[in-house]
């Protein structure tokens, strides 16, 4: 649902929201406050597909949301509360995101090695994302009327790509698991050994 806002105190709402979105944008990959209780060995291996699963569907909504503003850069008749509105709604996918990484950093070594990869590959992207929506949302902050300009576009655009490289890799690493199990199953079928 988008929010939009109207008036004065619209316009201070959202602007005092997205000031402190910026720092709860960057703080949001502390992974200090994930309970060790979280990595609890039980069930690692499926908690950790669990949690790339929330990451790609993280990564999913950040790509739209950043594509959707991209798009509104080029209409002067889209208000900067929907800019506010779609960068909130990055701001809160990204602080997600970086809970279940560290979730995923506190179970890596239970993790499967592909996990552990998405791991690896996702954590900066995460920080550099963090980054990018609280320039984002700086810009916005003081330019409400120039949402046209380059370096708006700019933090639009990274947002989008390294959303889509976490998708991607996600995407990636989960292809090459199944085919690595079916490899697995089809060699123990025909009584081949695991090469070391």
């Amino acid at each position: 649902m988008k929010l939009v806002y109207s008036g004065k105190l619209g316009s201070f709402l959202v602007s005092a929201m997205l000031a402190s979105a910026v720092s709860l944008a960057a703080a949001g990959h502390e992974c200090a406050s994930v309970s060790m209780a979280d990595s609890a060995a039980g069930n690692a291996s499926r908690q950790a597909s669990d949690l790339v699963k929330v990451v790609e569907r993280d990564a999913a909504q950040i790509s739209n949301y950043a594509d959707e503003l991209q798009m509104a850069t080029t209409n002067s008749n889209i208000s900067w509360e929907m800019h506010a509105a779609d960068l909130t709604g990055i701001k809160e996918a990204i602080n997600d995101m970086a809970v279940q990484v560290c979730r995923l950093e506190a179970i890596r070594s239970a993790a499967s090695p592909w996990e552990q990869r998405v791991i690896d590959t996702t954590a900066p992207e995460v920080r550099l994302m963090a980054d990018n929506a609280g320039d984002a949302i700086h810009f916005l902050n003081g330019h409400h009327e120039e949402l046209w300009r380059d370096a708006y576009r700019k933090y639009l655009d990274n947002l989008y790509q390294e959303a889509n490289q976490i998708s991607q890799s996600i995407h990636d690493n989960v292809r090459y698991a199944k085919a690595h199990q079916q490899e697995e199953l089809l060699g123990s079928k025909l009584g081949i050994k695991k090469s070391s």
